[in-house]
C-alpha cells in the first residue's frame, strides 16, 4: 500500500533537526515517528544541492518542495513498434521481420529505437500473449481451412444437421453453412458455396487431417474432389494429423470457430436444416466483426486488407457435380454378398427410419448388413443369420439395446458377437451402464461416421477371435470347472499371449467387471491401472521364467487388498489366483497401531511396565526400570529379573506369578526389589492376562509402581 506524501512542514522538521540540532538519523527518526530510510533520503537531497539550516529557515514551502523535488526518469526511453499491425502486415509475401525493423527504424530515426535482436524479441514476446488462433502468420489469400464440426447438432425428428466450416488463413475470417451428411459430395458442395462467399480461391484448401480429413468413401469420391480442385484452380491437401507442427496450424483456426458457433446453437432445438442456416448467419456477422483482442481491427477488415486482394478469380460457372449424391440411392434392408464372395454380417437394430437408412448406406459398401427395427426381431435375426457385428440404437420404452445385449450374451452360439451400443448423449450413464452389461464398445449420438467405421473393423475382428476361441478351447474343457465355480477364490487362466480365455464367478465379483466383457480380451488392456506396479512385473516374471509367484497388492480405487497368486501353464499361459485379504489385514493393521500405541505409552510412563510369556520370562521392559533400579532393561530380560528381587519376597512372588499365568487371572502382589547402589525399594504390581488377534493367551503385561516413600510417610 502506497504512503501519503510526507508534508514540507515534516521535511522542515528533519532538516532542522539534523542542520542545527545535529542530531542522529536513529533519534529523528524515532522523534517524527519515521524510518531512518525517509530521514536519510531528505538529508540526502538537502546535501546534495548545497542546501543549510539558515537557507531552509527562510524558504517558503513551495520553494523547499520545488529544491528537494526529483523528476524520476524516463523509465521507457525507447519507443515501441505497433507489433498489432506489424503482425498482420506480415501476412504479406513480401514481408519479413528484416524488412520491418528496417522500416520501423527509417520511420523514428529521430527517437531512440530497438536493436534487430531486441526488436524480435519483444515481437515473439507479443505474440505469446495473442489468443493460439491468431498466433501463426499465414500469406494473404493463400490457405482457406476446412472441416466439419466434430458434433452434429440433432434435430427434433430425429435425425441430425452436420455444420461445414472455413476460415481464412490470414484474416480468420470465418464461414459455416449446414450439411445433410458427412459425406464427400456434401463437402464439395459446401466448399463451393465457401469459396463464392468469400469472392475468390485460395491456393490452397486445407482440411483438418485429425479425424479423417475428407469423408472419401471410394474412388468416385476421390474423383469428384479432385475435379472440384480443377475447376476452381486450387489444390485440396489435407493436413497431415501425425505431425503435430502442421496438425497445428489446420486445427485451431477451425476449432475456434466451432466453439464458438456451438456456443450459441447448444442451448436451441431445431426442427429443420433450414433453420439451424438461419440461425448461422447472426452468429458468424458477430464472429467476423468482433475486434481483436491485442490486434487491430477485426476479421472482416483484415480480409479486405489481406486475403481479398490476393485470392484468385472465381470461374464463370461454378463446379457442377458429375455424379448423383450418395444419398440418393435406395437402400436395401439387406445387401447380399455377391457370388463366391464372402462380406461379413453386421446386424443394424435401430427403431428410428432416418438414422437406420443412414446406417444401412454407410456399412453397405463393404458389409452384408441386416437391419431391424426392433429389438425382438434383431435377436431373432442374430440366432438365424448369426452376424460378426451388432450396431444397437434402440430406445426405451420399446426393449432397447441393454435388453437385446443381455439376450445375446445369455445365447452361447451369440455370446462372441461384438457389439456397438448407440445412445443419445442425454443418457450421461448409457456407457457405464453398457460396459457393465457387457458392450464391447459405445459412441453417443449424433456420431460421426468415419469414426464408427473405424471402431467397426476392430469390433469384427474381435468377434472372429472369439470365436476361434471359443471353438478350439481344449483349455476351458479340460478344467473341472464345477470345481473352480464354488471356489471362494477368484481364478483368471491367461494364454501366452496374455488373453483372458477363462474367469470364474469370484474373479468377476472381484474384478467388478462382467466375463463376456473379459473373455479373449488382452489382460493389460482389460486391466491398465496395473502397468507399471508390482503386479505387472511379478506376473511377466512367472509368465517369462516359468515359475509360481505370490505377492500382495493394495487397489487404491476400491481401497482392498488382494493376495495374487501366479502359477505356470503346459500350454504356455499362467494360472492366476486372487484371495481378498483386506479384513485381515486390516486386522493386523490394528494390532500393529495397538501395539505401537503400547509401546508408546509404556515408553512415556514413570512406573515400571512389563510382559512376561506363557513361562513367565520377561519379554519387555519399559526405561523405568534403569532410571528406579539403575539396570538396563536388557540385563534384566528372560529370568534375569529375579536377581533384583529380594531374596525373602522372591518365592512368594514367583508363586503368585505362577499361579496367575497357569489360571490366567488378575496378579497383584507387594515385592521389594534392590537397586544397582543397594537400597531397597517397595512395589506394589497390578498385571492382567493379554491374548493375541487369534485368542491365544500370550502371557501377563502389568505394572509395578514405587511405594516406597507412601509406605515411610505412613509409619
Amino acid at each position: 500500500m502506497r504512503h501519503p506524501a510526507l508534508s514540507t512542514e515534516k521535511i522542515r522538521d528533519i532538516l532542522r533537526l539534523k542542520m542545527a540540532m545535529r542530531l542522529s538519523h536513529e533519534q529523528i527518526a524515532q522523534s517524527l515517528g519515521l524510518s531512518k530510510g525517509v530521514v536519510g533520503k531528505y538529508v540526502g537531497l538537502a546535501k546534495n544541492i548545497g542546501l543549510d539550516w539558515p537557507a531552509v529557515r527562510l524558504m517558503s514551502e513551495s520553494e523547499l518542495k520545488q529544491r528537494l523535488h526529483v523528476r524520476r526518469r524516463q523509465p521507457f526511453p525507447y519507443v515501441l513498434p505497433d507489433y498489432g499491425r506489424l503482425h498482420l502486415r506480415l501476412c504479406s509475401s513480401s514481408n519479413t521481420l528484416l524488412s520491418e525493423w528496417k522500416r520501423y527504424k527509417s520511420d523514428l530515426a529521430e527517437q531512440k529505437t530497438y536493436r534487430y535482436t531486441q526488436f524480435c524479441e519483444h515481437y515473439h514476446s507479443f505474440v505469446s500473449r495473442l489468443g493460439r488462433s491468431l498466433r501463426q502468420v499465414f500469406c494473404g489469400g493463400e490457405k482457406m481451412f476446412v472441416n466439419f464440426a466434430i458434433s452434429a447438432i440433432p434435430l427434433i425428428e430425429g435425425d441430425c444437421a452436420y455444420i461445414f466450416i472455413a476460415t481464412m488463413g490470414a484474416s480468420r475470417l470465418a464461414f459455416a453453412c449446414v450439411a445433410s451428411a458427412d459425406t464427400a459430395h456434401e463437402w464439395v458442395r459446401c466448399a463451393v458455396r465457401a469459396l463464392h462467399f468469400y469472392g475468390g480461391v485460395p491456393r490452397l484448401i486445407i482440411p483438418d487431417g485429425s479425424n479423417g480429413a475428407i469423408p472419401i468413401d471410394d474412388a468416385r469420391d476421390d474423383e469428384m474432389v479432385l475435379g472440384f480442385a480443377r475447376h476452381y484452380g486450387t489444390s485440396v491437401l489435407p493436413s497431415m494429423p501425425r505431425d503435430a507442427r502442421q496438425k497445428t496450424q489446420a486445427v485451431l483456426p477451425v476449432k475456434f470457430v466451432e466453439r464458438w458457433i456451438l456456443r450459441d446453437l447448444r442451448h436451441q432445438q431445431f426442427a429443420t436444416a433450414a433453420q439451424i442456416e438461419a440461425a448461422l448467419q447472426p452468429c458468424l456477422e458477430r464472429l467476423n466483426h468482433h475486434p481483436f483482442r491485442n490486434l487491430p481491427g477485426n476479421r472482416a477488415s483484415a480480409f479486405a486488407e489481406l486475403d481479398q486482394p490476393a485470392l484468385s478469380v472465381l470461374p464463370a460457372q461454378p463446379y457442377e457435380f458429375m455424379v448423383p449424391a450418395s444419398g440418393s440411392a435406395t437402400a436395401e434392408v439387406l445387401h447380399p454378398a455377391a457370388k463366391g464372395e464372402r462380406k461379413a454380417k453386421v446386424l443394424v437394430a435401430e427403431s428410428d427410419v432416418v438414422m437406420r437408412t443412414y446406417l444401412e448406406q454407410l456399412f453397405g459398401k463393404k458389409y452384408q448388413v441386416i437391419s431391424a427395427p426392433s429389438g425382438r426381431l434383431a435377436l431373432q435375426t442374430a440366432l438365424e443369420h448369426r452376424p460378426e457385428l451388432v450396431l444397437s440404437g434402440l430406445a426405451r420404452p420399446e426393449p432397447d439395446g441393454f435388453d437385446l445385449l443381455g439376450a445375446l450374451r445369455a445365447q452361447s452360439t451369440t455370446s462372441p458377437i461384438a457389439f456397438i451400443l448407440l445412445f443419445f448423449r442425454p443418457n450421461d450413464n448409457a456407457d457405464e451402464e453398457g460396459m457393465c452389461a457387457g458392450a464391447d464398445d459405445w459412441l453417443a449420438k449424433p456420431f460421426n461416421g468415419r469414426e464408427l467405421l473405424s471402431k467397426a473393423k476392430g469390433m469384427l475382428a474381435l468377434t472372429r477371435s472369439r470365436r476361434e476361441t471359443q471353438r478350439s478351447d481344449e483349455q476351458l474343457h479340460a478344467v473341472p470347472l464345477t470345481i473352480l465355480e464354488g471356489l471362494s477364490e477368484g481364478v483368471v487362466v491367461v494364454d501366452s499371449e496374455w488373453r483372458i480365455t477363462y474367469l470364474n464367478t469370484s474373479a468377476e465379483k472381484l474384478v467388478r467387471l462382467p466375463r463376456a466383457y473379459l473373455i479373449n480380451r488382452n489382460y493389460w488392456e482389460a486391466f491398465p491401472a496395473l502397468r507399471g506396479t508390482l503386479a505387472e512385473l511379478e506376473y511377466r516374471r512367472a509368465m517369462s521364467g516359468r515359475m509360481a509367484v505370490r505377492f500382495e497388492h493394495y487397489d487404491e480405487h476400491y481401497q482392498a487388498w488382494t493376495e495374487l497368486t501366479a502359477s505356470p501353464m503346459e500350454d504356455g499361459g499362467i494360472l492366476l489366483c486372487a484371495n481378498d485379504i483386506t479384513e485381515r489385514r486390516r486386522a493386523v493393521e490394528t494390532l500393529r497401531e495397538s501395539e505401537t500405541r503400547f509401546r508408546a505409552l509404556a515408553e512415556a510412563s514413570p512406573g515400571l511396565i512389563w510382559q512376561v510369556d506363557v513361562e513367565g520370562n520377561a519379554v519387555y521392559l519399559n526405561p523405568g526400570f534403569r532410571e528406579l533400579l539403575g539396570v538396563p532393561p536388557k540385563d534384566l530380560m528372560g529370568a534375569a529379573w529375579h536377581k533384583m528381587v529380594h531374596p525373602q519376597d522372591l518365592p512368594s512372588y514367583a508363586a503368585a506369578l505362577d499361579k496367575a499365568i497357569r489360571q490366567h487371572e488378575r496378579l497383584r502382589h507387594r515385592v521389594r526389589v534392590k537397586r544397582k547402589d543397594g537400597e531397597r525399594r517397595w512395589l506394589e504390581t497390578n498385571a492382567l492376562p493379554w491374548f493375541t488377534a487369534e485368542g491365544q493367551y500370550a502371557g501377563h503385561v502389568g505394572i509395578s509402581i514405587d511405594i516406597s516413600e507412601a509406605l515411610e510417610t505412613a509409619r
